[in-house]
């Protein structure tokens, strides 16, 4: 063992309120229920093809030749983000040269029983980690380096494609624990990993970006979700100031929303590639030096977790203004 820290105990103690650990599908259904409950319209499948916008309102024209209009447009659909496209130009995003594989497994034996925990597994050229979700339930990722990169669209995989990647996986190969764990995975999924310079402006006009489209980050600190969420947060307790949405009141909005969330998140997009290489290292030399450093600090790097204390505490201090 390179070290045991009770990060979760630490977290508590600093911000006086628990790191609550979520299945990205139940906060999707959460969001879409609460939604449907104040009669909010959600339509899939309506991917957008361009859209116009002049002093009074913005104009989005969908695939299917369907049009909507509205005072304001927020673009929050991801890394190949067409909104972020039309505003700015095409930028293809840069590949890190890493690539994840995640699923889910039940609680393996040499888990239950103990408290919530993460658990990290360091070797040469990949990095295992097991989060548990529920009493009976753990989520895993793999991490590890590859050269050639593919387009990623986070679909599950079927039963063979799974097991034929599963037994590719060197996890897979190590005679220890995380061996254990992919062998009763339930579920896989891979995806490579991206980057791209923050800009400097997420908004032109009536139409702004939030979450990946405006500032994609690596999910090695598991960030990108909540930096989206307090996106929405700063977005709408600055957007509710105005008891208008004229032009004037929108773009003075949309300017303190990037003054305001720029500046955490480039700190916290600028921590998660080097985290990887910290993590995902080759040569058994390399190997050593990672697993000292990590032993001195008994598992895992005091500045990180006073980084990572900073930004989990996001914005929602005190009462909601909303």
């Amino acid at each position: 063992m390179l070290g045991e820290t009770d990060f979760l105990g630490k977290i508590m103690e600093r911000l006086e309120w628990p790191m609550v650990l979520l299945l990205r599908p139940l906060y999707a259904q959460f969001l879409h229920d609460a939604a449907t409950a104040l009669r909010i319209e959600i339509h899939h499948g309506m991917p957008i093809a361009s859209m116009a916008q002049d002093s009074d309102e913005v104009v989005a024209t969908f695939k299917d030749a369907t049009t909507r209009r509205a005072d304001l447009l927020v673009g929050a659909d991801g890394l190949h983000s067409a909104v972020r496209a039309s505003l700015f130009g095409h930028e293809a995003a840069k590949y890190t040269g890493y690539v994840q594989v995640s699923g889910h497994a039940p609680t393996p034996s040499f888990l239950q029983g103990h408290p919530a925990t993460t658990t990290q597994y360091f070797g040469e050229g990949g990095h295992f980690m097991v989060v548990p979700i529920s009493s009976n339930e753990v989520v895993w990722v793999w991490t590890t380096t590859q050269e050639a990169e593919h387009r990623e669209d986070w679909r599950a995989l079927g039963l063979d494609d799974m097991h034929a990647l599963l037994a590719a996986l060197t996890s897979a190969q190590w005679d220890n624990k995380p061996a254990k764990v992919v062998a009763i995975a339930t579920s896989a999924v891979k995806y490579p990993l991206f980057e791209r310079e923050i800009s400097e402006v997420w908004h032109k006009g009536r139409i702004a970006l939030i979450g990946d489209a405006a500032h994609p980050t690596s999910p090695i600190l598991g960030q990108g979700a909540n930096k989206a969420m307090e996106d929405c947060y700063h977005l709408v307790c600055l957007l509710c100031r105005s008891d208008a949405l004229m032009a004037e009141s929108i773009d003075v909005a949309f300017c303190e929303y990037e003054a305001l969330h720029l500046p955490v998140t480039r700190q916290s997009t600028a921590m998660a590639k080097p985290e990887g290489g910290r993590r995902v290292v080759h040569g058994r030399e390399a190997a050593e030096a990672r697993d000292e450093a990590l032993a001195s600090g008994r598992g895992v790097s005091p500045d990180r977790i006073k980084l990572m204390g900073e930004l989990l505490q996001g914005p929602f201090v005190g009462e909601s203004v909303i």
